[in-house]
C-alpha cells in the first residue's frame, strides 16, 4: 500500500525505539526525515535497499551510533544529516558515494577529516580527498 510513498517524516517521536526491519520495501521513498527521535537506536540494514533515497536526515537522534555498513549502495543518496547523533564512525561505503553532502556539528565532521563550510550553526561537509583513495 505504501510502496509509492516518496516522503516520510517523523519529528519528536520520543517513543520510537526502532524502525521496521522491512523499511527498505518502500522502494519509491526519496526523502526520510527522522528528527529528534530521541530513543531511536538503530537504522535497519534494509534501508540500503532504498535505491531512490536522496535525503536521509537523522538530526538529534542522539542514541543512533552507527549507520548500516552498506549504506554506500544507495547510489542516489545526496544528503545525509547526522547532526546531534551519536555517530562517531561513517561506514567505508559512504566514501564511494559521489556528490554526497554530509551535515553535522563541527567536531563531528572534523573527526572525519573533512573540509567544512559553516552556514548558521550547521557545518556542511565536502570531501577533501580524491575518491580513488577509497576505491
Amino acid at each position: 500500500m505504501l510502496k509509492r510513498l516518496k516522503l516520510l517524516r517523523f519529528k519528536s517521536c520520543w517513543l520510537l525505539e526502532q524502525l521496521p526491519e522491512d523499511l527498505g520495501r518502500l522502494e519509491c521513498l526519496e526523502e526520510l526525515y527522522l528528527t529528534e527521535c530521541l530513543f531511536l537506536r538503530d537504522i535497519p540494514n534494509s534501508i540500503c535497499e532504498m535505491k531512490r533515497l536522496k535525503c536521509f536526515h537523522l538530526p538529534y537522534c542522539v542514541l543512533v551510533e552507527k549507520l548500516p555498513e552498506e549504506i554506500g549502495r544507495i547510489n542516489c543518496l545526496k544528503e545525509l544529516n547526522i547532526e546531534g547523533t551519536g555517530i562517531k564512525h561513517l561506514p567505508q561505503s559512504t566514501f564511494q558515494l559521489k556528490g554526497l553532502r554530509i551535515l553535522g556539528s563541527r567536531w563531528q565532521l572534523e573527526s572525519y577529516d573533512f573540509t567544512s563550510v559553516t552556514t548558521r550553526k550547521v557545518v556542511v561537509l565536502l570531501r577533501s580527498f580524491p575518491t580513488e583513495k577509497y576505491a
